[in-house]
This record gives structure tokens, C-alpha cells and sequence, in this order.
């Protein structure tokens, strides 16, 4: 789930590019087309329409500071998913658009990523409810983690399998080392994710910090991010 779209939509279309068997498009679900990139982002707009359906207005206004002043926990646990959401969609698209074409193990891959981004709402609704009553913390904060961890290891799955197509026909080593880089990057957020989680069991509002904390640190680009021409 971390941030590398800046790298990747900076990273050579040549080099990731993967063709057919005759060194046309592969299949029919072409990412150059809208229809994979659609249905995308209609699954991240839908996740943070979700979110937002979890705030409903009193029942009367008066006193509406102390109003405003309670649904704190619910604005923590959705400003916390909304740049979730929007680091994997940012990811997401940005692995489209440099790594070729969509066949089934693609489809299918990119489908379990899906179904961990449209069930956040959930655990989110859990875990701001959870703040607010001071009740059930660890098992909320325990579960929002998993969510994430388990995201993390669906976004890996993706980027590894389309970093194999990719490689077979990359043999530059500058490149190779860029893309191990960004591997590395990748694979370490579902591993801090993990020790957030298992921390929550014992100290929930410590691994919220740590959730909030690795979300953000990965929003920013790292050292492997940098501008490379594609030549070794």
C-alpha cells in the first residue's frame, strides 16, 4: 500500500511494458483501454462514498457545538481511511499505466485488492465507534490493522507478479536495481503494518499513531523514487 506513484509514473513505459503472443496487446483486457481502469475507479469511489455515509446530521441543532465536538472519533477514523484509499488508488493507477496489458491472473489479483478497499468502510465504522464508546478498542484497532496488512499483501501479490511479466524482457541493470528498490519499499509496509496490528492487542491507541504514522510516511517518496532515463 505504499506510495510509489511518483516513481512509477516517472518509470519508463518501455520498460514495463508487456506484449501478446504476436507483440500486440495481450487479450482482451487491455489497460489502455477504460475497462480495468474503470471498473478501478469506480471501486475506490464507491469505497469513499461509504465512508462519508457514516455521518448523519442531529435530530435537532440545538447544541450543535457538543454535537460537532462528539463525532471527533468518527472524523479521526475517516480522515485515517480516506488517505488510505487514496494511496492505493494512486498506486493502483499508476501501475496501470506502466505495466502493460491485464490477463486473468492480473484481473484476479487486482480483484482481492479491490475486496479489501471496499470492505474498509467497515472496520473504520468499527473503530470510530469503538473510540467513542471506549469500548471493544483493541479488537477494532486490531481488525482495522488486519485490513490493512492484508491489503498491503494483496498490493504485493500484484505488483510481483507484474514485475515478473516485466522483467522478462528487461535486461538492464540500472533498471533491475531501480525496480528491487521500489520491491523492497513495497514489501516492508505490510510487515510494519503487521507489528501495528499485533501491537493493538496490547496498546490500541499506540498502533492507531503507528497506522497513521506509516500511512503518511508512505505518501511521500522515498530514495528509490528518483528520475532514471532507462539507460544503463
Amino acid at each position: 500500500m505504499q506510495n510509489m506513484a511518483g516513481q512509477l509514473a516517472n518509470t519508463s513505459t518501455k520498460v514495463m511494458t508487456v506484449k501478446g503472443e504476436n507483440g500486440g496487446p495481450r487479450g482482451d483486457f487491455s489497460r489502455k483501454g477504460t475497462r480495468t481502469e474503470g471498473f478501478a475507479d469506480g471501486v475506490f469511489s464507491i469505497a469513499f462514498t461509504l465512508l462519508v455515509l457514516d455521518f448523519h446530521p442531529p435530530a435537532s441543532l440545538d447544541h450543535l457545538d457538543t454535537f460537532l465536538l462528539g463525532i471527533w472519533p468518527r472524523l479521526l477514523a475517516y480522515s485515517i481511511s480516506c488517505l488510505l484509499i487514496g494511496l492505493i488508488w494512486a498506486n493502483y493507477r499508476a501501475m496501470l499505466l506502466h505495466m502493460g496489458d491485464a490477463n486473468r491472473l492480473t484481473i484476479f489479483l487486482s480483484m482481492l485488492l479491490f475486496a479489501d478497499v471496499a470492505f474498509l468502510p467497515f472496520p473504520t465504522a468499527l473503530l470510530a465507534e469503538a473510540i467513542s464508546t471506549d469500548s471493544g478498542l483493541s479488537e477494532a484497532a486490531f481488525l482495522y490493522g488486519l485490513v490493512l496488512t492484508v491489503g498491503g499483501i494483496f498490493f504485493n501479490a500484484l505488483w510481483l507478479y507484474e514485475l515478473g511479466r516485466s522483467r522478462a524482457g528487461n535486461d538492464l541493470p540500472r533498471v533491475r536495481r531501480h525496480l528491487t528498490l521500489i520491491s523492497v519499499r513495497f514489501a516492508i509496509g505490510p510487515a510494519c503494518y503487521l507489528v501495528a496490528t499485533l501491537i493493538s492487542l496490547k496498546y490500541p491507541i499506540l498502533a492507531i499513531f503507528l497506522y497513521v504514522a506509516l500511512i503518511a510516511y508512505y505518501w511521500f517518496p522515498g530514495r528509490s523514487e528518483t528520475v532514471f532515463s532507462g539507460t544503463d
